[in-house]
């Protein structure tokens, strides 16, 4: 009985985890994204605030974000925001020089932007994470991050070609249980627009059910993307812990 109690309660944690996910994703399109229109906004907003005694030019605008996001620092000695010489820019908590706490962090070079949970100067828990210009086909991702900045754990990720996937990652790649979504040419030939199960090292690896838009589907065990034992939806649910 205890077993059984300790089980429900790691399996209502795990999907409170997810829902909190969706929940941020859906509540807020863009917190980390800065796209034309956004800089844009961000350099009339600081014309508008000359008095300050500041020398960016639109980090103004992500420094009040910021402060109005992280108003109660978390084991933080103050609140930074700052340009570098090769135009990477921080705006958020520090602690002993490095960044620790909740901040914003732009990387010229690959235009990607991360919102999110810092600790000794590197990544480490929730984030957010944006790349490119383009909204509509930005690369982005909400969830756990490693220290190296590598997707980890829990997470919603957004590719560029359109696909979806909501699960578990490991080093940056799908790794256990996923929902993932495919973008489709909406053409009349069959194509693969779902799967349903398990992966390992972004590959479908394990028990799961790959959807066809046709409105068929295929269930079991799959290696490296092929079915190698066919089973029933039910019976991989049940492999799968539903």
């Amino acid at each position: 009985m205890n077993f059984l109690k300790i089980a429900c309660k790691v399996q209502a944690q795990n999907a409170l985890k997810m829902m909190i996910l969706l929940a941020i994703i859906l509540t807020s399109t863009s917190l980390s994204g800065q796209t034309r229109e956004q800089q844009r906004r961000a350099d009339a907003y600081d014309q508008n605030n000359r008095n300050r005694n500041q020398n960016a030019t639109n980090d103004t605008f992500w420094w009040d974000l910021l402060v109005s996001a992280a108003s109660k620092p978390r084991s933080s000695t103050g609140i930074v925001s700052e340009k570098y010489n090769n135009g990477n820019w921080y705006a958020g908590q520090y602690a002993n020089r490095q960044f620790q706490g909740v901040g914003t962090y732009f990387d010229t070079k690959n235009n990607r932007y991360f919102t999110g949970e810092w600790e000794k100067g590197t990544t480490k828990g929730f984030g957010i994470s944006y790349s490119g210009d383009d909204f509509n086909k930005q690369e982005r991702y909400l969830g756990v991050f490693d220290a190296s900045g590598f997707r980890q754990g829990y997470g919603l990720f957004f590719s560029r070609n359109g696909q979806i996937s909501l699960g578990t990652w490991k080093d940056g790649k799908k790794n256990g249980f996923s929902i993932t979504y495919f973008k489709t040419s909406r053409s009349e030939t069959k194509e693969f627009i779902k799967y349903f199960g398990e992966y390992k090292k972004d590959n479908i690896n394990g028990y799961g059910i790959k959807y066809y838009s046709d409105g068929s589907f295929e269930s079991g065990l799959w290696e490296n993307y092929k079915l190698v034992k066919p089973l029933t939806k039910l019976e991989v649910l049940e492999k799968l812990g539903f």
